[in-house]
């Protein structure tokens, strides 16, 4: 963020863009202007001023220092690079695209690489993305072919080949590219390059010594950079709040000191006092514009300059009690929970959206195989609980079950790796490395079934069933892409004979199917599984004879590269997908349909809970996933975001009168007659959006349950923006994800959250707070969240209490002086009044403070809605909090005056009448706004004990200090001997005038505040109640099983 040449410069310009730090800076230079007619010394407020400059420059100073040791980290990352024949070290800032890279086992790829060579006898690599999807499976890569297994330095210097690819994209999972060999050596000349190929920079390289490749996209141009969005600076409703709090202050500041001025050449021509120069009542402009600036500097105080490096203390200590929170350290992964950022941590508080990603953050991302269905039979794996057609193992299994595992345990991507047996005498087994983690499922499931896919060589696939052991020659594979959503295999089985085996989503695979009839029973069973939550795939083969296999062959993958479709759509680089679409056509059609797979990606412990909770709490709960519709569906029931009692309405299909269905729609939540869900799809959400915004922010405005399937990772970030600007009230937003693909996401919301995995997730880079388990969410919000809110909100309206508390005398005290300028304390009590005496015990207030008990928060979500639209920072407060300071200011000014006879106090020898009134007024100031402090302190510590004390008994000591260190001054005329400050404060403690106002202003001054702490309590208990009533009644009815358990828990409570 800054350089070591521009700090000072950038930092003070972020700095003097808050109002508050601007004013003073204006206001200095003024008062310097002024000189000697600056009724206060200016350094009363440039100290202030310069040490919240210096602290806030030392956590910019720090803030910065922590990102560039981050930024240098990944920078200084030792590489190898090849230089002249000879592989050197280097670091990662010096690679260059083009430059030979080498990469070792568990290091991660420095930057994108398309993959050359590697020291894997069969030219593969294996890795992990885990930092990118949340996916711990391996996933396999392929050198380019031919050279893949040449590793010598020297040699490969030799060669001379370009690499043509797309431009600089998002796309975590497409890259299109060609290699061209121009080097003299007999291997192909162009050879099309795909993601098998391609090693994305932040992934980590596994059980391969090392690899060896090209570097296509270095710095911001590698895929996980382009797809980390510029850090949106995000500014939090409370401190745009605060901004119009210090506008308005500024305003009433600037209109009493013109109110003033223009009093004081009225009144004063007519009632002048001997001490006052006959210069003050000339009218002219710059006596004008002297006498308001004089004015504006005596009560500058109004303006709290010490609120902001508070603000900054009391977040900074704030943020490490997520860090410290030991109920959301999770032991297995040994990760606490992380703030990342505390500039919006009061953000947490106000909720009012969560955007939540469903595949790892809601769900485990670990597959187990549940069912299947084959010839319109359901099977399931054999468990504890015996059940018709359960499936124990070859010896009893169905032809057609042994054929359909006998198809998964050909056709997929996925490579096996021995395992030897713990002991001797045990069977060796084996492990599966895939990108896709539902192969790895399918094919444990066939192993321990006793169909067990043993690996690939030299083209041929060995798969053991039973006892038996057969072998398929692998002649052709059609690799899964994103627009065919399938794969296929031709291959040659034993006999001879020829097979097509395809499988994949069953929306791509089934309209394939060459009976209809079979189709519609398939899908019926497919959507019988979604509708449990399980994933999906469906299989279907045909049969080929050796003619049509030859016809195949030579049209679609025919030898020479000018007739062989797929060759020729492989080199495209623009529109690839659609090419090889195109070509794949000619060869997947007719099938069979064989059956079809169910695996379930279970729910992580507490989701339902934590979205009750949230839901109770008002917090609108979106799902946005990439699944079907049909599964994101039946997990949304499983996890309690779905219920029953909601009626769903679908936009999920783009209809040419959808305008219409959209409006039907609006009219029908308008009656508040059900509890409504909205379901869509990414296709929809980019028409919708553009073409009927107004309607689409009026749903998402009154709808408590929205479920997106099939989004992308950039129409998630604009779903959040959509609701972040364009629905009413603007709402604030979480996103929660675990992976790369919700990074954008998480930076558009409000607060950001990244849930964290094993070896770390790329979300957690992006996001403002990192947790471990989704259900942290629910204490992060209804415990942290509510508390941070809660303390910065009453630390601002408090800052404003005491800050106008003080200035307010000084204003009734120029009605006395004929309203000329003059200060009523002393310059040493400007001084110490804010960073000294008053500081502490609102910063120990605003780090400890718990309105209420956490059991009380965490068991009652619907207090968390009471802080929500920014509740406490609303005008009523801060005009509520300017009447306790009015109110106090005129009990404590009009108590001191009552205690005086003519101006002359009531004592005898006693003449340090200004003086002495000025001290007792600001002793009771001192008093009265330590004991405020204490009256809205809730949660009594140690340390708020100590502070009040302590701020007592510093003002005490500097008081008096103060009153030993001046002396007697005979040299004026004007300012004599009668107006010093010497011995004051040790006569007004021995005036007994002063301890009985400690008695009697007491429970005058604070009788209003005590008066609408009860309304508000009693305003508040009312509202939680209702809430708590209307949460029961509409979305927990009592014949739910959890709608009773939450009744009867809500019963204990009260």
């Amino acid at each position: 963020r800054y350089e070591l040449w521009n700090f000072i410069p950038f930092s003070l310009f972020e700095q003097f863009k808050k109002v508050a730090n601007l004013y003073f800076l204006v206001l200095i230079i003024v008062m310097l202007m002024l000189g000697n007619k600056s009724p206060i010394n200016p350094t009363t407020t440039i100290l202030p001023l310069m040490l919240v400059v210096l602290i806030t420059s030392a956590k910019h100073a720090f803030e910065d220092y922590s990102r560039h040791n981050s930024d240098n980290a990944v920078n200084r990352k030792k590489t190898i690079l090849l230089q002249n024949g000879t592989f050197v070290p280097s670091f990662a800032q010096h690679i260059k695209i083009g430059d030979i890279v080498k990469v070792c086992d568990d290091e991660e790829f420095p930057c994108d690489i398309v993959l050359l060579a590697s020291s894997n006898p069969d030219a593969k690599c294996y890795l992990t993305t885990v930092n990118f999807d949340g996916e711990t499976n391996l996933k396999l890569r392929h050198c380019v072919p031919g050279i893949g297994k040449v590793t010598d330095p020297a040699q490969i210097d030799e060669y001379s080949f370009t690499v043509e690819c797309d431009r600089p994209n998002h796309e975590l999972y497409k890259f299109n590219g060609k290699f061209t060999l121009l080097s003299n050596i007999a291997l192909p000349k162009n050879i099309s390059l795909s993601l098998e190929n391609f090693l994305l920079r932040g992934a980590q390289l596994k059980n391969t010594d090392f690899v060896i490749g090209v570097a296509v996209y270095t710095g911001d141009e590698t895929k996980m950079a382009q797809n980390q969005q510029k850090k949106r600076i995000k500014v939090s409703v409370v401190d745009q709040k605060l901004n119009e709090f210090i506008l308005f202050m500024i305003l009433i500041l600037i209109l009493g000191s013109t109110l003033i001025t223009v009093l004081h050449y009225a009144v004063g021509k007519t009632n002048s006092l001997w001490y006052l120069d006959s210069s003050f009542l000339v009218v002219s402009a710059l006596s004008i514009f002297v006498n308001i600036a004089s004015f504006v500097a005596l009560l500058n105080h109004l303006i709290p300059i010490s609120l902001y490096i508070t603000l900054e203390m009391q977040k900074l200590w704030n943020s490490f009690f997520i860090d410290w929170d030991l109920e959301m350290y999770h032991s297995l992964s040994d990760d606490p929970a992380r703030s990342n950022s505390s500039d919006t941590i009061e953000e947490l508080g106000q909720i009012e959206y969560i955007f939540t990603d469903k595949t790892g953050t809601l769900t485990e991302n670990k597959m187990k195989f549940k069912k299947c269905v084959i010839d319109n039979i359901v099977y399931k794996k054999r468990s504890h609980h015996i059940e018709s057609n359960m499936l124990f193992g070859v010896e009893n299994m169905p032809e057609k079950a042994l054929e359909f595992f006998t198809f998964i345990c050909i056709c997929h991507s996925a490579e096996a790796q021995i395992k030897e047996p713990l002991f001797p005498g045990q069977p060796v087994f084996y492990k599966y490395i895939s990108p896709s983690a539902d192969e790895v499922s399918l094919l444990d499931a066939a192993n321990s079934l006793g169909i067990v896919y043993k690996g690939e060589v030299d083209n041929y696939i060995y798969v053991d069933v039973g006892r038996s052991h057969k072998k398929f020659k692998i002649l052709h594979v059609l690799d899964f892409d994103a627009k065919r959503k399938r794969m296929s295999v031709i291959f040659q089985n034993e006999q001879k004979e020829y097979f097509l085996a395809c499988k994949g989503a069953d929306s791509h695979v089934l309209p394939l199917s060459i009976s209809a009839e079979i189709r519609d029973k398939l899908a019926a069973r497919i959507d019988k599984f979604a509708a449990e939550g399980l994933r999906t795939l469906a299989f279907g083969y045909k049969m080929m004879s050796q003619q049509e296999y030859e016809d195949v062959d030579s049209a679609v993958f025919f030898k020479l590269p000018k007739q062989n479709k797929i060759y020729n759509a492989q080199m495209t680089i623009v529109d690839r997908e659609e090419e090889i679409e195109k070509a794949c056509k000619l060869v997947e059609d007719n099938l069979i349909l064989i059956g079809a797979t169910a695996v379930d990606d279970r729910l992580q412990d507490g989701v339902v809970e934590t979205l009750h909770d949230l839901r109770a709490a008002g917090i609108k709960v979106w799902v946005l996933t990439g699944d079907k519709e049909e599964t994101a569906i039946s997990v949304s029931y499983k996890c309690g975001h779905l219920s029953s009692k909601m009626v769903l309405l679908n936009l999920s299909e783009k209809k040419p009168n959808l305008g219409d269905i959209i409006q039907n729609y609006c009219n029908l939540i308008s009656t508040g007659a059900h509890e409504y869900a909205l379901i869509f799809d990414g296709a929809t959400l980019k028409f919708v959006l553009e073409n009927h915004k107004k309607n689409m922010s009026y749903l998402f405005s009154k709808l408590k349950t929205v479920l997106c399937s099939r989004m992308s990772p950039l129409q998630k970030s604009e779903a959040v923006k959509f609701v972040r600007k364009f629905v009413p009230g603007n709402p604030i937003t979480l996103g929660i994800g675990d992976g790369a693909n919700d990074c954008s996401m998480i930076q558009e919301a409000h607060v950001g959250i990244g849930v964290m995995g094993q070896e770390g997730r790329q979300a957690v880079y992006s996001s403002d707070f990192a947790i471990h388990r989704f259900r942290y969410l629910r204490k992060l919000l209804l415990f942290h969240g509510f508390n941070f809110y809660s303390r910065i909100a009453n630390t601002i309206l408090y800052f404003f209490y005491k800050n106008f508390i003080m200035s307010f005398p000084t204003f009734l005290f120029v009605w006395y002086t004929n309203f000329s300028p003059t200060s009523l304390y002393e310059d040493a009590e400007l001084t110490m009044y804010n960073p000294l005496l008053t500081s502490m015990p609102v910063l120990i207030y605003g780090i400890f403070e718990q309105p209420y008990l956490k059991q009380t928060l965490m068991n009652r979500p619907e207090i968390y809605h009471l802080n929500t639209k920014n509740y406490l920072m609303q005008w009523k407060f801060l005009f509520f909090w300017v009447f306790n300071a009015f109110w106090q200011s005129v009990v404590i000014f009009y108590w001191c005056m009552l205690v005086y006879n003519n101006g002359e106090i009531n004592v005898p020898d006693q003449y340090f009448t200004y003086n002495l009134f000025g001290t007792m007024v600001y002793s009771y100031v001192v008093l009265c706004a330590t004991v405020q402090i204490q009256l809205m302190t809730r949660f009594w510590t140690l340390h708020a004990v100590v502070t009040t004390v302590g701020s007592i008994i510093y003002y005490i000591i500097g008081a008096s200090f103060i009153s030993l260190l001046y002396s007697f001054d005979y040299t004026s005329e004007v300012f004599s001997s009668k107006f010093q400050s010497y011995y004051v404060f040790f006569n007004m403690l021995s005036y007994p005038h002063f301890w009985c106002g400690i008695v009697i202003i007491l429970p005058i001054a604070f009788f209003p505040y005590l008066l609408f702490s009860f309304l508000m309590q009693f305003k508040t208990l009312k509202k939680v109640n209702k809430m708590k009533f209307n949460f029961f009644v509409k979305e927990m009815p009592p014949t739910d099983e959890n709608g009773i358990q939450h009744y009867n828990r809500l019963k204990s409570l009260d």
